[in-house]
């Protein structure tokens, strides 16, 4: 059913009427229509813009700097790492991979480079009398392989062995190796004075004897010969230096290795048998 103009306006009036408004304050007001805006399409060559354009209408807050142990806490995955426990406390089998390891990297140090590393360490433990010292014991040791070494490698250079190409240098490599260690071991632990300097030639003529002392109890006869073997390589070294011949080597090896051993039988072994059970 249609309704008139008239019914409106006089509905109108009513309302007037009852909200108390006047013609000047009454208006009516007419809203505009909203305008839907359609949405802005980017290809491919405008995804930076619209990236951009999000990251203004939502930025992103600043993480929090954490640390790797933050964020494993977090996750409940975090364990501290297990002190590393004195050596006494550790089990047989810990010990022996310490000492392999310790092997190995020693292995791949220059001469120079293991001196510098042990007489730290030794000093470490036990201030410079103990690197000193230490470092001629190791020293007596490195001479008697140094001396055992070049004995055979005269040996074999007076033998058909020297016809095998490589034969002699092989057997020479390890002594090469002794001699680097021993120079490294003299430049880089000094004594302190001539009193301690006097003790490092005891130790080092003890532990150069050591092995041959150890043999002789088990027999008299390889004793002697353990000390006058690396002796005669010793000397046959000496002459090389000195430009001898394969052969000066060889002879001059044994007239001098003969010489120690029976220095060494006389003022040692024949007062040590004498003064202790040996023979019982």
């Amino acid at each position: 059913m249609a309704v008139s103009a008239d019914l409106i306006k006089k509905a109108r009036e009513q309302v007037k009427a009852q909200k108390g408004y006047n013609d000047d304050q009454y208006e009516v007001v007419k809203k505009a229509p909203v305008k839907s805006t359609p949405a802005k399409t980017y290809d491919t060559d405008n995804r930076k813009e619209l990236l951009n354009e999000k990251k203004a209408l939502h930025p992103t807050p600043k993480p929090i700097k954490t640390s790797v142990k933050d964020d494993l806490e977090i996750k409940g995955t975090y364990t501290a790492p297990e002190k590393s426990k004195p050596w006494y406390k550790q089990s047989g089998k810990d010990l022996i991979m310490m000492a392999l390891d310790g092997i190995k990297k020693q292995r791949a140090m220059t001469p120079e480079e293991r001196a510098e590393n042990d007489a730290a360490y030794r000093t470490k433990l036990g201030g410079q009398p103990a690197a000193y010292l230490s470092s001629r014991a190791e020293e007596g040791l490195s001479s008697f392989n140094q001396g055992a070494w070049n004995a055979a490698a005269t040996l074999a250079a007076n033998s058909p062995l020297k016809f095998v190409p490589g034969a002699v240098e092989a057997i020479k490599e390890p002594q090469n190796k002794f001699e680097k260690q021993i120079q490294a071991n003299t430049e880089e632990n000094r004594p302190a004075s001539k009193g301690q300097e006097i003790l490092g030639d005891v130790v080092s003529s003890t532990t150069r004897m050591a092995p041959s002392i150890f043999a002789s109890f088990i027999n008299p006869a390889l004793g002697t010969a353990s000390f006058a073997v690396p002796a005669g390589g010793q000397y046959a070294r000496e002459a090389e230096l000195e430009g001898a011949t394969d052969a000066q080597q060889l002879s001059y090896g044994i007239v001098g290795g003969t010489i120690e051993a029976a220095i060494e039988k006389v003022a040692f072994i024949n007062p040590l048998k004498k003064h202790t059970k040996w023979d019982k």
